[in-house]
């Protein structure tokens, strides 16, 4: 199994944080670029519509959460979203054929191995953080 692109350690994020603040425990997930291969906007589009909808019908609290390169030309929308375990992130990464999630752990990010679960500290999710998502 090849391993996760560098990239993704390199990940920075624009969300705006939920009215009560950053839940203890949360995941993002995208459903954008399935398998790690470019999609066509329409088809990015509805796959994250889908995964918004997935997320809605279990019952969970989320939030828009924008992943991407530090200088943003590359974004990526996805879903934050509190969760008790990483295991209910890895079943919609896999859902939405993802290779990796981040969770969120009390101020600490990690990247998880959609694939196998493993999962590597990333550091502070406050210091990956760029502040609110901005709108076009």
């Amino acid at each position: 199994m090849e391993p996760l692109p560098t990239e993704f350690t390199q990940v920075f994020f624009r969300a705006t944080m939920p009215l009560d603040g950053w839940p203890k425990k949360f995941a993002v997930v995208t459903a954008h670029n399935p398998d790690g291969q470019f999609m066509d906007p329409a088809a990015n589009d509805a796959a994250d519509e889908a995964l918004r909808t997935a997320i809605e019908k279990r019952g969970l609290t989320y939030f828009r959460v924008t992943g991407g390169s530090r200088d943003e030309k590359h974004r990526e929308p996805g879903w934050g979203f509190s969760s008790a375990t990483p295991q209910s992130a890895q079943e919609f990464s896999q859902r939405f054929r993802q290779l990796a999630f981040f969770w969120i752990e009390n101020d600490r990010l990690s990247l998880v191995d959609a694939r196998t679960g493993g999962s590597t500290d990333q550091g502070s999710w406050q210091d990956r953080w760029l502040g609110p998502e901005v709108l076009p």
